[in-house]
């Protein structure tokens, strides 16, 4: 997809890894960034050091994340735009407030595909 995969969570490096080990998909991901190893939470700053790290900005990336306080609004204040994974909710692909119910549509979407809303 010519697309680079960055992980940013919260908790213990080492964890989130044997995770992505354990789910299959570590070899999907090219970057793992912790707020454990950063020393910052995602409220606190840690976008801020992603941009600066992988010397991106903002409008070049899109952070996915399932809490609106904890992941969708600290990405937004340092300018990245944000998708909103809720199972529960409804897909909602216009304005300011990108939401996805399930990970196939996120997929769909990235790859540039026609109708996801189904």
């Amino acid at each position: 997809m010519g697309k680079t995969i960055v992980l940013v969570t919260e908790g213990p490096e080492d964890a989130q890894q044997w995770t992505l080990e354990l789910l299959g998909i570590a070899d999907k991901v090219d970057v793992l960034i912790t707020s454990n190893k950063v020393g910052k939470s995602k409220t606190d700053g840690l976008f801020g050091v992603v941009l600066q790290r992988l010397e991106l900005e903002a409008r070049n990336m899109v952070f996915v994340g399932d809490n609106w306080e904890r992941d969708v609004v600290p990405a937004r204040d340092v300018g990245i735009m944000t998708v909103l994974y809720d199972e529960q909710g409804s897909v909602r692909l216009e304005g300011d407030e990108v939401r996805i119910n399930s990970l196939w549509k996120l997929g769909e979407l990235v790859k540039g595909a026609g109708d996801v809303s189904v």
